[in-house]
């Protein structure tokens, strides 16, 4: 079986667990030593991280001309994408590392710090911030917020019927961006210090912090 089938193969029977930002993504991994597949999709190449109990064992880079794997692959990664995770069994992770080694991590590394970002001697919290996006009473499913810093984009996902969307982030102050299906863009600030916490953004009005 070619290794890109074995990715998806893997992927559709695996349990997705958010859309993070690069540096989210490896403290998030390590903290919680879990094994998954990370993918990152830019125009027509697709990045594949494989974590192995919270270390990124294996990579590989598919586009139109091919692939590439381990440090080939992670020497090209620019750490402002923005990662799809699929957790899987530590022993799916171990067989695809194999195939794809990372042997020089310092490309990640440089990335990457024993624990969370500090300020202030302090650790900060990795939470779960769930947005509902309203216009007046009503939900709105299908709009698309994208959660940044400065012009990072750091998640985006679509809100679902119930006219929420969730993200795993650093404690912190962000941008918030929601897009309607006629492309017009709202703009709101979302401050978020809780392990979990949820916002109501009204497209007519502002955030309300709950």
């Amino acid at each position: 079986m070619h290794i890109s089938d074995l990715f998806d193969k893997v992927i559709s029977s695996s349990k997705y667990a958010g859309n993070f930002a690069f540096d989210v993504l490896l403290g998030y991994m390590r903290e919680n030593r879990q094994s998954g597949l990370a993918l990152a999709e830019k125009g027509r190449e697709n990045f594949i991280l494989v974590f192995v109990n919270g270390e990124p064992e294996g990579a590989t880079l598919i586009d139109d001309t091919g692939m590439l794997f381990g440090d080939k692959a992670v020497y090209l990664l620019e750490h402002n994408e923005v990662f799809k995770l699929f957790l899987i069994d530590p022993k799916f992770g171990e067989s695809l590392a194999a195939r794809c080694k990372i042997y020089e991590k310092s490309h990640l590394r440089k990335q990457l710090s024993v624990d969370l970002p500090t300020i202030g001697g302090n650790k900060q919290t990795l939470g779960q911030i769930c947005i509902v996006v309203k216009k007046g009473d009503m939900v709105q499913s299908g709009m698309r917020v994208s959660i940044r810093k400065g012009r990072q984009v750091l998640a985006s996902d679509m809100t679902t019927v119930d006219g929420k969307v969730c993200f795993k982030l650093v404690n912190g102050m962000y941008d918030c961006v929601v897009e309607d299906r006629s492309q017009s863009v709202s703009r709101f600030v979302v401050d978020f210090h809780e392990r979990y916490s949820e916002s109501v953004i009204d497209i007519g009005g502002s955030a309300e912090n709950e």
